[in-house]
């Protein structure tokens, strides 16, 4: 691992400067450094430990979350139309950033999200293009296990699965009855088998991957499988390096950065960059470094008092995923373990042992998904749409929106147009909701209701020049009630599934519905109890976006930050809208098709 200390000589320059030492960065770090002729260092606020089983051992889900070890613990700033709660926006504090802490999903865009990018002024950014990246990133493994449990995972052979890439992607090994069971339940519903859930087609039900090692049984992230072969002598990586701002020269015209400042154990330090400097900080921590080195909004710079180098809309266009969990109690003696296990040590300890082996309840994973237009759910979707639209239209007329958040208001309705996979519905053999406690010694099973093209568009600003304080982040949840209204009719939706079989099988004749539980019944009680337990899915996008300059953009399509010579940005912040999928994926394409932009292949 080619990690580095103070000792080492950081004092000389390096031709690209990379912050952040996540998914993107590291992505981008070791296809950087494939050409010996430059050398690349990346900046890494968090640590690093090979032997942690909380990050190597899968399933463990929400455990980093709030630990500082782990995390860094971003909150929401009160949100008017969730109740006024605080909504919890963490992300991966360590060497591969949200890689190592995350759920492990899999799951590809659809074609049609990423050909939106280029439809909005972004020239290559099409799934053509980025279809491509995504192969050379990971190397599938196809599942294996029982001739029945195979045949009940679908077919897989028109499936593109790439074996290209360092990541190691695989199916989780169990695959629970009951997973089965409410794939089942959604196809008698009349939801199609997703027809290339890997190729940009995922509308429909169907088992994904994981970021998952087959042959060690562990998490694979951007550290593990990136860095495996990376001891390269033109490639360092600094920890503990908090970046403070990008350093620029005093020339006239657009700005060129020189290098980055940055705090190491309580003291100062610059490092320079020959060629480029470039922000892999995450869709969360990449706008506030532009903000401190002065590149933003005048008004937001003003207030914060930095002295302003470049007029951008930085922190504007914030699109997020949300979602809310349904749990009910699974009747005795007819499901296999659940995650509910883990909850007595002595039974912990022997899933762990088991663990080893690629078996127990260790060796399970969230690959139960369906990603769904609205219409396809709720006959009520047309007026859901109609009304809402209307009044987003009328708001934009009236300039209430940021140039970018407009614009791609204007694709987001186009995407109805033509059904996009707005809803997504998965699940979990476990218990991961709330209000309402699970009963000890019962089994559960959650399904997961999702909304993956919110309309509420928000902001992320600094607040203070001290680079310790976080930025405000203010994602206006709920700001146009289409967002509510398409979440209620799909907790309805996944209720409708829960009473049909085969899943209804394996539930009591009178089904216990822990939450939102029996007394939520109207459309006034459900949106009542999604404000209550509303969680971010830790996907945001769009806080630099990449946009024509005149139509709010922050970078152009080469990743370059507009107003600036060498300056770019490669992570989620990019992202001008939306997908129909678990970002995780969506950084590294990014990151593996910065990189042949960067090295001037394409």
């Amino acid at each position: 691992m080619p990690i580095i200390s103070m000792d080492d000589d950081v004092s000389q320059s390096y031709s690209y400067v990379l912050v952040g030492g996540g998914t993107a960065g590291l992505t981008l770090a070791a296809r950087l450094s494939e050409d010996p002729s430059v050398s690349v260092l990346v900046l890494e606020a968090g640590s690093f430990n090979p032997e942690d089983q909380l990050i190597s051992r899968p399933v463990q889900y929400g455990a980093h979350l709030g630990q500082d070890a782990y995390a860094w613990t971003f909150k929401t700033v009160p949100q008017e139309n969730v109740a006024e709660r605080q909504i919890g926006w963490e992300r991966g504090k360590i060497l591969g950033g949200s890689s190592a802490i995350n759920f492990s999903v899999w799951t590809n865009p659809a074609k049609g999200d990423i050909d939106d990018w280029e439809r909005l002024g972004n020239a290559g950014w099409n799934w053509q293009n980025f279809s491509k990246y995504l192969s050379k990133a990971i190397f599938i493994t196809p599942p294996s296990g029982s001739s029945a449990q195979l045949e009940r995972r679908g077919s897989l052979e028109t499936w593109n699965l790439p074996k290209n890439g360092p990541l190691q992607v695989s199916f989780p090994r169990t695959l629970p009855d009951v997973d089965i069971r409410f794939h089942e339940a959604l196809v008698n519903l009349g939801v199609p088998n997703a027809p290339l859930p890997l190729d940009g087609d995922p509308h429909g039900t169907f088992f994904a991957a994981n970021t998952l090692d087959p042959s060690s049984h562990s998490r694979s992230y951007s550290t593990n499988f990136y860095l495996r072969n990376s001891d390269r002598p033109n490639l360092s990586i600094l920890l503990s390096a908090y970046a403070t701002k990008v350093v620029f020269s005093d020339a006239e015209g657009d700005l060129t950065a020189t290098g980055v400042e940055f705090v190491h154990e309580d003291k100062s330090y610059v490092v320079r960059a020959d060629k480029e400097v470039i922000l892999c900080a995450g869709a969360l921590k990449t706008p506030h470094l532009l903000e401190l080195s002065g590149i933003g909004r005048p008004d937001v710079l003003k207030q914060a008092g930095i002295i302003q180098r470049l007029d951008l809309p930085v922190g504007e266009n914030v699109q997020e995923h949300v979602f809310v969990s349904l749990s009910y109690e699974l009747k005795d003696g007819v499901a296999d373990d659940t995650l509910d296990v883990l909850d007595d040590e002595d039974e912990r300890q022997k899933h762990i042992d088991l663990h080893a082996h690629g078996e127990g309840v260790f060796s399970m994973g969230i690959v139960n998904f369906a990603f769904l237009p609205l219409n396809a759910l709720s006959p009520r979707s047309h007026t859901i749409y109609s009304t809402s639209i209307n009044t987003i239209k009328e708001k934009i007329a009236q300039g209430k929106y940021s140039s970018g958040a407009a614009e791609t208001l204007k694709m987001q309705f186009q995407k109805v147009g033509r059904n996009a996979l707005d809803c997504e519905i998965t699940t979990l053999p476990g218990f991961l909701s709330g209000p309402n406690p699970p009963r000890p010694g019962k089994k559960h099973f959650t399904i997961f209701c999702m909304n993956n093209s919110l309309f509420s568009r928000g902001t992320a600003h600094i607040t203070s020049s001290d680079p310790l304080v976080h930025p405000a982040y203010d994602p206006c949840y709920f700001g146009d009630t289409i967002d509510i209204e398409a979440l209620i009719e799909t907790v309805k939706f996944a209720r409708k599934a829960c009473r049909t079989a085969p899943f209804k099988d394996v539930l009591d004749d009178e089904p216990v519905e822990v939450n939102p539980g029996p007394n939520v019944q109207t459309d006034e009680e459900i949106g009542a109890w999604i404000k209550q337990v509303l969680s971010s899915t830790w996907h945001t996008i769009g806080t630099a976006s990449m946009l024509p300059r005149d139509k709010g953009g922050v970078v152009d399509s080469k990743l370059k930050v507009y107003g600036t010579t060498n300056l770019r940005v490669v992570d989620l912040s990019i992202s001008p809208m939306q997908v129909a999928a678990h970002t995780q994926s969506l950084a590294y394409g990014i990151a593996e098709q910065a990189a042949d932009i960067i090295k001037g292949l394409i």
